[in-house]
């Protein structure tokens, strides 16, 4: 047992392919603000972890736009549309910020069915945030939300007999979903296989870094 244990610490361990930073001195960050002029930052985890700011952040931003600094917020949070992140980034105190000065990816998502002429419906493993997002373009959607009360016993459910799909659904999006189960796994599936389908996912985290669980 401790030599299988030993071997299993061994490969799981993570070898960091970089070294670790080094914090800037006051020479060179006098420097870095001097000589560049758009800065842009991560939310959770770099100017917040929710519902606390991360220290000096917010002090350090505001003193960015003082000097008339252009920045810009961009997350992988597919939970939070960039309306939701402005009216984050108001409570904590950034103020001057516009819509125009923040990316998420329920936003891209969005933005990008629209380019490419998108008609049909996606069928979403995500939150609310990307329905808004997608409602905003007047793209349909269906899937997002609990499925319980359709399938309340997803080990009994004959899938392979009531399962409808939707024609109109020519593509997938996976995100985090706090109601993910099995059977939103097989109906997405069942769609993503299909040859006129896309598939997008809007972030691949493997960690769900506020409250340190996988996500």
């Amino acid at each position: 047992m401790r030599f299988i244990l030993r071997n299993f610490t061994h490969f799981t361990r993570t070898k960091m392919p970089f070294k670790q930073p080094n914090r800037l001195t006051q020479e060179h960050a006098n420097s870095l603000i001097d000589n560049v002029d758009n800065f842009l930052f991560d939310c959770d985890g770099v100017i917040w972890n929710w519902p606390k700011p991360i220290e000096g952040a917010v002090d350090f931003i505001n003193k960015l736009k003082a000097l008339n600094k252009k920045c810009f917020f961009i997350t992988n949070n597919s939970t939070k549309t960039r309306e939701m992140v402005l009216n984050l980034l108001a409570k904590i105190g950034i103020t001057n910020v516009t819509l125009d000065d923040i990316v998420c990816t329920s936003w891209i998502l969005a933005r990008y069915l629209k380019s490419i002429d998108f008609k049909d419906k996606v069928y979403v493993i995500g939150s609310s945030a990307i329905a808004t997002e997608l409602d905003n373009v007047s793209i349909k959607h269906t899937g997002i939300g609990p499925n319980h009360e359709q399938i309340p016993d997803p080990g009994k459910f004959d899938y392979a007999s009531l399962i409808k799909l939707d024609p109109e659904v020519k593509c997938v999006v996976v995100a985090f979903d706090h109601y993910f189960n099995y059977p939103k796994m097989v109906i997405g599936t069942s769609y993503a296989r299909r040859k006129d389908c896309l598939f997008i996912a809007t972030n691949d985290d493997a960690m769900n870094k506020q409250s340190f669980r996988r996500a």
